[in-house]
């Protein structure tokens, strides 16, 4: 089965309940939704007594990104909510998942190896993962796309836009006041600010023809600004660090995937200078950790719910990007699956100003350390966790302690094409953990 296809009868499987709608306003104007799909498919190999099978084992679907401001300190709301983001989170929980079997040896991906040195576990032999996005990802891999699918008017409107943006500072204008009992005026961050000054940054789609820079996530340009990197930047990123993060290092060496496959709008020379050149500057990265170049493909699977596809199934509707975010992983043989809204769960609502836990995605970070730390006190129990995962008091702690994690990212960084690389603060981390 085709990367692509595997992907798309995953999510056609999934509840109607957060997908794109179609609705008929008055006067009979079609209103109809659009979003990005992402997925990871992971590939087994064939046995003697096994064919090999291609089967979609997480995926997110969403194309919306909170503003700086809007960052939880007790991290549990999703801000990064684009499909790509959202898929590789769902990944990081089905992989944590399959660790956890893998103690109990009932994981088809992972194997239990409780050994002197290296990681307890290792990925079972012949497995590869590939990923799957239904368009090309924003960011300097997209800037071909804008400039070949503006036109005329549009571009001198964007002109006009980027005028305005250059006059006000290039983002160090006063924000709106805060509409809460703490009313202030909001500057941009500091690092965030020097880098979009200094041109080594540049906000969402502005300059297309400058490529090869590190960009945040697209918005309006009256909008206020995401302290996120664009979806071109972070799977960059991935194929140094690989796709499982600071947590899961602690448990088994950097998971890579090893191809991206593309539904619409393929360009497959602004794919490789976006992500392929980028990385090939690192000469040198702390073992286990290696540059993996991604095979760049095009999918011959049609995904329904993108823009240009809604476009065509009706000319003359307005088409409006779905507010909805969709994740769900696989588990054992059901699709686990959530419908987020404003980076929480879709009908949740405060109570008194005070969010309850019932809100939080599964993959928000504060559920995915809650996760990690089942594991850590499941190998604490049976004696294996103290020489390999410490005790940790925080989300942050439990990231930074992972010193192989750090001396790669610290590499990554130093990097030219990374060196402007934006994170959020310790205060969005430093939530504990139980």
């Amino acid at each position: 089965m085709e990367i692509g296809e595997a992907v798309v009868a995953a999510f056609n499987r999934l509840p109607k309940t957060g997908k794109p709608t179609t609705t008929v306003g008055s006067g009979g104007r079609v209103r109809a939704e659009w979003t990005v799909l992402a997925g990871i498919v992971m590939l087994k190999p064939a046995t003697p007594h096994r064919i090999g099978s291609a089967s979609c084992v997480a995926l997110g679907c969403g194309v919306k990104c909170s503003s700086f401001r809007n960052l939880s300190s007790q991290g549990d709301c999703l801000h990064d909510m684009h499909a790509e983001v959202v898929c590789r989170r769902a990944f990081i929980r089905f992989l944590m998942d399959h660790i956890e079997k893998a103690f109990q040896s009932e994981s088809e991906v992972f194997v239990f190896r409780p050994e002197p040195e290296g990681p307890l576990f290792a990925l079972r032999s012949g497995i590869e993962f590939h990923m799957y996005v239904s368009q090309t990802p924003c960011g300097d891999a997209s800037m071909e796309q804008s400039l070949s699918a503006q036109t005329e008017e549009e571009r001198e409107k964007n002109e006009s836009k980027k005028r305005q943006y250059q006059e006000h500072g290039c983002g160090r204008q006063k924000l709106p006041k805060l509409t809460n009992s703490t009313e202030r005026e909001s500057t941009l961050p500091p690092a965030l600010a020097d880098a979009l000054t200094r041109g080594t940054l540049i906000r969402g789609r502005l300059n297309p023809e400058t490529t090869g820079c590190l960009r945040t996530k697209p918005g309006r340009i009256d909008s206020e600004i995401s302290l996120s990197l664009s979806c071109s930047d972070k799977i960059a990123r991935w194929c140094a660090l690989g796709v499982g993060g600071a947590l899961l290092s602690h448990f088994c060496d950097p998971i890579y995937l090893l191809s991206l496959t593309i539904g619409e709008a393929f360009f497959p020379n602004s794919m490789e200078r976006a992500i392929n050149a980028r990385i090939s500057e690192l000469k040198e990265l702390p073992p286990p950790f290696r540059v993996q170049a991604l095979k760049f493909r095009q999918s011959e699977t049609t995904f329904l719910y993108t823009k240009s596809a809604r476009v065509v199934s009706d000319p003359l509707c307005t088409v409006v990007p779905s507010n909805n975010v969709i994740c769900a992983w696989t588990s054992g043989n059901d699709l686990v699956s959530e419908v987020l809204t404003n980076g929480r769960k879709l009908g949740s609502s405060p109570r008194k100003g005070i969010w309850p836990d019932k809100s939080r995605s599964m993959i928000c970070k504060r559920s995915i350390g809650q996760k990690f730390m089942a594991v850590v006190q499941l190998l604490d129990s049976k004696g294996f966790s103290p020489m390999r995962t410490r005790w940790m008091e925080s989300y942050k702690a439990a990231k930074v302690s992972s010193l192989q994690y750090r001396s790669a990212r610290a590499a990554l960084l130093a990097s030219p094409s990374f060196r402007a690389w934006v994170t959020s603060s310790h205060e969005h981390e430093d939530f504990p953990l139980p």
